[in-house]
Parts: C-alpha cells; structure tokens; sequence
C-alpha cells in the first residue's frame, strides 16, 4: 500500500475521480484543469531542485501537460495519457531514496501550505475555527515533508493565515489579530540567529505584505482612524512595529553589519507614521479651506483660517494620537508640532513671496502665523520632558515663521514709500509757495497747513495698520517726517540775505568846501511844503518783502508750535497700539529735534536778516543815505520815524503775538545800531558841530518813544539797554574841541609815536564807547572844526578826502 509520502497526489487525484463525480462537465473540467496547474507549479515552476539536470523529463511533462489541456483523455488507470502523465509526472518527483517530492519548492510549497491551513475556519463563520482544528493542524504536520514544511515555517504560514483572517472578517475580530501577535511572538523567536535564505526569503515576504497592510493605514491614521487611537489602531501598532523590529533587526544584513549602532525602530517607525498622516491631514485641510471660508460667509483669509485649523489639529492630535503613540516614542506631540510648522511654513513662505506691500489682510495672516507658531513650539517643549536631548532636535526642525520681521521689513517699506510721497509733494509745493501775506487769515502760509495735513493723514494711516509697530519703525517714521520738515524749513530760510552792516567808509577829516557842496547837492527845499525832502523823494517806504519775511516767520513759528502735537500724536499712537507698554516706552523717537531746531535757529536767521533789510536797504534812503546827510538841522529822524512806523505797522498786523515783540526788539536794536553807525561813521557828508548834540539827543529820544509807543510798545527797560550804547555815545558830540583831544590823546598814547609821522588808526571796537579810541576818533572825524581837522591831519595823517 502507497503512503502519502510516496504519492502525487494530484495525479492519484485524477487517476480516482472522474467526470462522474460531478454534477456538470463544466465542473469537472475547471476541477481537472487546476490539477493540472498544481501539478505544473509543483513540479515545473517551482522545484526545490533546479531542473537544468532534468531538462528532457521537465519538456516531456510540459508537452504532456500541454496535450491534456488541449483535449479531454480518460483518465482511468489503463488509458495511455494517463500512463504517460504519471510516467512523466514520478520521473520529476523522484529522487532516488529520498522518496517522492512533487510540492516542496518555494513558494509553491507555501501558498499550497496556506490553502490546507486555511480550513481551519469555519466556512459559514470565517472569524471562527473549527471545533477540529488542533486534529486538522497535526494531520497537517503530517504532510510537512511532502511539502518542505517544518516548525519554523508553519509558525510562519500560520501567522499570515491569521492576519489574512482579520483583514478578509472586516478588522472587527479583535480576537483574531491577538493570536496573529502570539504567533507574531513565535516568529519572532524563530527568527533569532536564523541564518537559511529561503527562510528568510519567506519571513521577509510575509513580515514585509503584513507591514505594508498595517502602515497603509497607520502611515494615513488621521483618515482609517479618525475618532482617535484608542481600540484598533493601538491594537495594529504593536504589530506593525513588531514586524519592523523583526525586519530590522533580526534578519537586515545591513543591521548585522551596523550593530554597534543603537537604532530605536519603534520610535522611528511612529515618528514616519506622524509625519506622513499629519501631512496628509494638513493637506486636506488646505483642500477644505475655501470650501469652509464660503460656507461661514468669512473674509478672514485663507491662511488664517488655516492656522486656526492647524491649531485645532494639533490639539486634536495631542488629545486622541499621542497617548497611544507616547507607549513607542518620547515625543510624539512634538514630531506633530514639528511637521505641521514645516506644513504650514511652506504655505506661509510661498504666500511671503508675493507679498510686497503691508495690508490689514496680510497681518491678519501674519499674527495668526505668530499665534500659531507659539503653540507649536509649545507643544514640542511641553512633551520634550522625555527626550534626551530635551526636543531641542525637533526645535532645529521649526525654522522661524519670520512674520514679526517680514511685519517689521513691510512696514518700514511702507513708511520709506509715505516719507518719499511726502517729500515730493513737499518739494512740489514749495517750489510754487509766494509766502503772499493774505492767502489766509493767520498769515502763515498755505503749503505749512497742507504738509501738517499730509503728515497727520500719515500718522493716522500708520497706526490703522492693525501691528504693534516695532519701536525702529516707529523711529523711522518719526525721522522721515523729521527731514521733510527740515527740507521745508531750509527752502522757508532759503534765498535770505545774511545779516550784513553797511561798509563803513575809510576816516577822513572835516573838509568845509567838500561838506558845503555835498549839502547844496543833497537837498532841496519843498516851497509848498515847507519840509526837507530826500534827494529821490521817498517818502513811503516799500514793506512788502517785509511782509513775505514775516509770513515765512509766522510760518516757521506754526510749525514749531505743530511739532509738540505731533509728538504726542506718535507717542499716543505707541501706547494705543502697544498695550502694556508705558507712554514714555518710545523714548526718544518722535522728539523732531532737527525740525524743531532747524524752526528757532530759521526764525532767528529769518528776523536779523528781516529787520536789517528793512533797516538798511529798504530805508537806506532816509537812514544810511539821507540821516543828517549835509547838516544835522535839514535832515532830522523824522523821515525815518516815519518809515519806522510802516515798518512797525506791518509787523504789529502780520507777526503772531508771541513773536511780535521779538522782531520788534530786533528792529529797533538794528535801528539803534545804525544810528551810531550814522553819527559815527557816516562818512564826509556828515558833519556835526557841539552844538548839534542836542537835537542829536532829542532824535534819539524820539526813536526810544517810538518803541515805547506811550507804554503799549517795548517795555522802557528793553528799550534803554538796547539804545544805551548810543547814548553813552552822544555826550562825546557836546563836547568842545580841544576837549576831545584831549580825551583822544589820553585814550591813544598821545597821538603820534615816537619816530614816526603819524600813529597808526585805532582798531574798530566791538561795540562803541566813549572811553574807546576809535570811538572819539570818529566823533573828531566828524567835527566840523578845522582844529579837529588839523589834529587829524597831524596825529593820524587822515585825509580830506579819498
């Protein structure tokens, strides 16, 4: 009698059963042909012994496998095709002593092991076994030869039917996928030291299908498990990472060769599940974005509403995932955070990129990023308590976001764009300003209100910008308007003439003749008037570059008085848009000391220029020219008094209060000072005698009443000081000849040095005085005296004339 172990057994199979046996043909021929195909994998496709040495035997069986294909045979024990089927058949499964072998070659040995191991579940329930199934599993082992089966193997096949089992029942017979483990634990203990290749090749093939089923899954855990990890996937994860671990570690040649490395492969293995579902989470969500915008009927943008889920994610991954993922990995919030930043960071860079100006949408975007990047990187070091290196890896992963700089590098690209702008309007304006006294009410000019106008429409333009500016910027904007308020006031001040006195002409002694002829020449008697009038007849003098100079003041003076409100319209905008933050915090950045500056030092350059124009050009006529020109009697102040008054006029209308009095002071300490000029160096036409001290005396008296103005002008104590130098002059013009040379000689050294000619000129003094020199030398050379002449002539060799 045959044992199973020296039959082939699907050609005893056809040789016993016949189309007999089965209710149709059609059955029985699909029944007949799979025989076939198992006796052609077992024998030809896949021999446990190469069949290069068998090659007649293995083209005899093909042919013969061949011709039963083509047309049905009987396949009784007597017919001929049969006979040669079994001849060819037993020619390629014998070897020799050791017995018949028709399916021990791999895979075919396998898949056929897994068909038999496969009944043991039940047919009507596939998640239960047979009651049989211990009596199946050892008739099973008793074919283990047949088909090359051992312990190992077996653990191995079975593992696979089991996990198989789960899948086919619907992954809800957790039951099931607990014994795939034990078994799992089984292999993993065969595998140990295992150093046969088919065994390895089979293990790695099984462990490799099982993994990839299971990580599909986990590799996407967001999606297969979306109400959290607790029930089937925390029962999954053991096994993909025991799979792994096997993989890995006990059959990975590359592992073998690289020991020495301590390689944690279930942590590894989470923490690629994390990053892979959480991108693919992430990206869903960027695909819903729009969707969920149109939906709430939103304006907020999309990668602020997309921040926001991102944090949703997040904790939503730290509430269901990272409990069970934390069993395997020291970190697994931290991985998420890490990956969503990288998520996020890439949308948000490409977003940065074509960003090139400073909008309320983009710094919504840019605080929600802020937002969001905080939280991330506070739930890497939240969850960093267990990890070596205290999550300082995951932090180098999260690169900056980089919103407050690329807020900051906007705005202060906003702020250069506004200072331009106004700048140029700035210049535009100025160039056409006519500084006209009555183009508005206060006298100021027009182009200063609209620059102010400007400037606070900029202020409020910047701090509707929904940041909390960055204190440089804020500097920035505060020395941007700094200098286009500095440019402004440099083009009020500009084409001003500089403070100049009149030349004094060189000293000359008193010449009658000269003097007599320069006063018949210079005036002329007015019959119907009955006054002296000025050689060109001025009598009104022309104020109207006055009354530009003094718009231009009163403009500089608004201006300044504008900067404190500026100031303190910056320094609100800091507090307001800084909470916390106290109202000094700005320090120093919006005190516009350049503008401020540039305002007092061009008012004060504005008013000298102003009033010595006034003074010596606009009534050089009466004053330099005319005043006491050809004898003090016939031209008195009273034309300059006169002219003085317009003067005065035109200030007291036009000039702000404040500053009113100090062009006034101004005016009058240049009239003082070129009154002394006259009476001290006026040159040959003036003459004066002792006994013109007294209506020299009343004169000035008159000037001094005229800035007193009867108590509602200068207070009597300015004036004074102002007009004191004069009047200490005065007395020397009362006193007698021989008096002043005396005087002068005792004030000089005597005249005239030892050795030479004639002594050397007194230098002018810095201001005059009767006790100066050249101060009494002056008052001689005005005498009109030919003993002072003499003198002259004598001690200093002056001449008559030049």
């Amino acid at each position: 009698m045959q044992t199973g172990k020296s039959l082939v057994v699907p050609v005893e199979l056809l040789q016993n059963i016949g189309s007999t046996d089965f209710f149709e043909s059609e059955e029985y021929n699909q029944w007949r042909s799979s025989q076939l195909d198992v006796l052609e994998a077992g024998l030809l496709c896949h021999p446990k012994i190469d069949l290069d040495k068998r090659e007649l035997g293995a083209q005899r069986l093909k042919q013969v496998l061949f011709e039963a294909r083509q047309t049905p045979f009987e396949t009784g024990r007597n017919s001929e095709r049969m006979q040669a089927l079994r001849s060819a058949a037993m020619a390629l499964a014998s070897r020799g002593d050791d017995g018949i072998h028709w399916a021990d070659g791999y895979p075919f040995n396998v898949h056929l092991y897994q068909v038999l191991l496969q009944c043991c579940f039940d047919t009507q329930d596939p998640s239960a076994v047979i009651d049989e199934m211990d009596e199946l599993v050892d008739l099973l082992k008793n074919g283990w030869s047949i088909l090359g089966i051992d312990q190992k193997v077996h653990n191995i096949c079975f593992l696979w039917v089991l996990f198989r089992q789960f899948f086919v029942t619907g992954e809800t017979e957790l039951e099931l996928l607990g014994a795939a483990q034990t078994q799992l634990n089984e292999v993993s203990k065969d595998a140990k030291n295992e150093r046969d290749a088919i065994y390895i090749q089979l293990l790695s093939s099984a462990l490799s299908g099982m993994q990839q089923s299971v990580e599909k899954r986990l590799f996407s855990y967001h999606d297969a498990f979306p109400v959290g990890g607790a029930g089937l996937m925390d029962k999954l994860i053991p096994y993909a990472l025991a799979a792994a671990q096997i993989l890995h570690e006990d059959i990975s040649q590359e592992y073998r060769r690289r020991r020495t490395e301590q390689v944690n492969v279930a942590a590894t293995r989470i923490d690629a599940y994390i990053r892979s579902s959480v991108r693919s989470a992430f990206a869903m969500m960027m695909e819903q974005v729009d969707s969920k915008r149109k939906l709430a009927k939103t304006q907020t943008p999309a990668l602020a509403v997309l921040a926001k889920d991102t944090m949703d994610l997040l904790r939503n991954e730290k509430a269901k995932y990272s409990p069970i993922f934390s069993q395997w990995h020291p970190n697994p919030g931290g991985v998420a955070a890490a990956t969503l930043h990288a998520c996020y960071h890439r949308e948000l860079k490409q977003y940065l990129t074509g960003l090139k100006i400073l909008t309320p949408e983009s710094v919504e975007v840019l605080k929600s990023a802020d937002q969001l990047e905080k939280e991330l990187v506070q739930a890497v070091v939240e969850d960093a308590v267990d990890c070596d290196d205290g999550g300082k890896g995951l932090i180098r992963e999260m690169p900056p976001f980089e919103g407050d700089s690329t807020v900051a590098a906007l705005t202060k690209q906003w702020v250069q764009s506004s200072i331009e702008r106004l700048g140029e309007w700035a210049e535009r304006n100025m160039a056409k300003e006519d500084w006209n006294p009555n183009a508005m009410r206060e006298h100021y000019a027009p182009s200063v209100v609209e620059l102010l106008r400007l400037i606070e429409e900029t202020l409020d333009a910047f701090y509707v910008l929904p940041i909390s500016p960055p204190k440089d910027v804020v500097q920035d904007l505060a020395s941007g308007v700094d200098r286009v308020l500095y440019r402004y006031v440099a083009h009020a001040v500009s084409n001003c003439e500089s403070k100049t006195n009149p030349r004094l002409p060189p000293l000359t002694r008193w010449n009658k003749d000269l003097h007599a002829k320069s006063s018949l020449s210079w005036f002329k008697k007015d019959k119907r008037k009955g006054q002296v009038e000025p050689r060109n007849g001025v009598q009104h003098v022309d104020t109207t570059e006055l009354q530009h100079l003094c718009v231009r003041i009163n403009t500089l003076y608004h201006l300044e008085s504008e900067l404190e409100f500026m100031d303190k319209r910056i320094r609100a905008g800091w507090q307001d848009n800084s909470p916390g933050k106290s109202p000094d915090a700005s320090g120093d950045q919006a005190k516009f000391e350049r503008a401020r500056s540039s305002c007092k030092e061009g008012i004060q350059k504005l008013t000298e220029a102003g009033v010595h124009r006034a003074v010596f050009q606009d009534m050089r006529a009466v004053l330099w020219d005319g005043l006491y020109a050809g004898g003090v009697a016939n031209a008195r102040v009273d034309q300059v008094i006169h002219q003085l008054d317009a003067q005065l006029e035109v200030i007291a209308s036009t000039v702000s209060g404040r500053l009113r009095n100090k062009l006034v002071t101004a005016l009058m300490r240049c009239c003082f000072d070129a009154f002394s000029l006259v009476i001290l160096g006026g040159g040959p036409s003036r003459a004066f005698q002792a006994a013109d001290a007294a209506m020299l005396e009343e004169d000035l008296a008159a000037l001094r009443e005229l800035f007193k103005a009867d108590g509602d002008g200068l207070p009597a104590e300015v004036v004074d000081r102002y007009s004191s130098c004069a009047a200490q002059v005065l007395p020397l013009f009362a006193m007698e000849t021989g008096e002043l040379i005396d005087r002068l000689k005792s004030l000089d050294g005597g005249g005239r040095s030892r050795g030479s000619s004639s002594a050397p000129v007194p230098p002018n003094p810095k201001s005059w005085s009767p006790s100066d020199p050249n101060t009494v030398l002056r008052v001689l050379c005005h005498r009109a005296d030919e003993t002072a002449s003499k003198f002259l002539k004598k001690a200093y060799g002056l001449p008559k004339r030049v």
